[in-house]
């Protein structure tokens, strides 16, 4: 029970601003709430609460000021972490730096902000009852299907478990057609020259290519950061394997010239030079292990601008690149380097002319690609181009011809 006196003290009242002191998560501690109304609340230790000039600052403003990447940033490089707990206390959050406008201006830009978060909640709240339906609708149909009420019955239709014990038959009979493949050596014609390129991809405008390189790299890590149990995959390889796939098979030119390397489709010496460029900018860092293993990406404080900048230059062509990215999240390391070699290859036969079997397609992903290849098994080739049917990355014949380094 409070005595009246702590009441008095710990009330928190129409305007106060709520911080929250030490939480276990890295993200939560920091942040700031506004109190809209005079309350029947107190606070306990876990918080500070500060009070401000409210014909000089809007509370509204700061709670949202405290949420942007550079205060973020600031709480993060000062906070304290010791068992399991991280910190902040009154004196580090008083220096944060606050962009102070004047009081009709700062509540112009809460109003727009908060319109626009309010349509961001109804958008997720309709997406989230979309799910719900579309879930309940599936449900549904796999009830009617399995009961034999989607179609009425067919005195000619064959009785299921006759049906069954043929699909099974079936699938026994290409499990060993798959296990008795035979290397066949494929006859192919000669590389085109480079002057016969197809003019694909398309260069998009208000961004230099190796500015938007970057942003691709950067969105394709956001991705894998927000699924943690995905972030591991993400080092050289499958970032350029990502960026092969959104030039080759989306059309938006980083202004790579891939060649036929080890990991698959690669231009490495243009990968170093957008790291190189993302480092002076601030956008994010690429460090080896000290170990000389995995590559680890550290995001710059310049990394959210890099972001938007990248999503104004993508416009209508975002949706497809977060496709791509959600499409590619899952794959480990060895599965993205299969994708993206299967998808040159192939690309590259459709290059020649003519329409590729699969036992040609995986020849060129395999024994003519590289020698490193060789270790890889073929089945995992064939394995690769199903999924690649099934998820509709399939390549037109369109774009650069990647071929062996001159």
């Amino acid at each position: 029970m409070l005595t009246d006196n702590e009441i008095n003290n710990y009330r928190l009242l129409k305007n106060d601003l709520i911080c929250i002191r030490v939480n276990g998560s890295a993200d939560l501690v920091g942040r700031i709430v506004s109190i809209n109304e005079d309350m029947e609340i107190a606070y306990c230790d876990h918080f500070i609460r500060f009070k401000l000039f409210n014909n000089i600052v809007s509370p509204s403003y700061v709670q949202h000021f405290f949420n942007t990447h550079g205060v973020r940033r600031y709480v993060e490089l000062n906070k304290v972490s010791s068992a399991g707990q991280n910190t902040v206390n009154q004196e580090m959050l008083s220096t944060a730096k606050v962009a102070i406008c004047c009081l009709e201006e700062q509540k112009a830009i809460v109003g727009l902000l908060e319109e626009k978060l309010s349509e961001v909640d109804q958008l997720e709240q309709t997406i989230a009852t979309s799910l719900q339906q579309a879930e309940a609708l599936r449900q549904s149909i796999l009830k009617k299907a399995f009961s034999g009420q989607l179609v009425a019955q067919d005195t000619n239709d064959e009785p299921a478990s006759v049906l069954l014990e043929r699909i099974k038959a079936e699938r026994d009979a290409q499990s060993v057609t798959a296990k008795s493949r035979k290397l066949q050596k494929v006859q192919l014609k000669p590389a085109p020259v480079k002057t016969n390129v197809i003019p694909f991809p398309v260069k998009l405008a208000n961004i230099s290519t190796t500015d938007l390189h970057a942003g691709i790299l950067a969105r394709a890590y956001q991705h894998h950061e927000y699924t943690p149990k995905y972030l591991a995959y993400f080092g050289h390889v499958k970032a350029e394997k990502i960026a092969h796939l959104v030039e080759a098979h989306l059309g938006i030119d980083l202004g790579r010239e891939p060649i036929k390397a080890a990991a698959g489709p690669n231009d490495y010496p243009h990968l170093k030079k957008i790291e190189s460029r993302a480092q002076k900018a601030n956008w994010f860092n690429v460090r080896q292990k000290k170990d000389g293993g995995a590559y680890v990406f550290t995001k710059g404080r310049s990394f959210d601008a890099l972001l938007f900048k990248t999503k104004l230059a993508l416009g209508d062509h975002a949706a497809a690149v977060d496709e791509l990215m959600s499409l590619l999240l899952p794959l480990n390391t060895r599965q993205a380097e299969i994708v993206a070699t299967l998808y040159a290859a192939w690309n590259n036969l459709l290059l020649h002319g003519g329409s590729p079997s699969d036992e040609e397609i995986v020849y060129e992903a395999r024994e003519s690609w590289h020698a490193s290849k060789l270790g890889i098994e073929r089945e995992k080739f064939f394995r690769g181009l199903e999924w690649m049917r099934q998820k509709g990355l399939v390549p037109a014949g369109n774009g650069r011809h990647v071929g062996k380094k001159k």
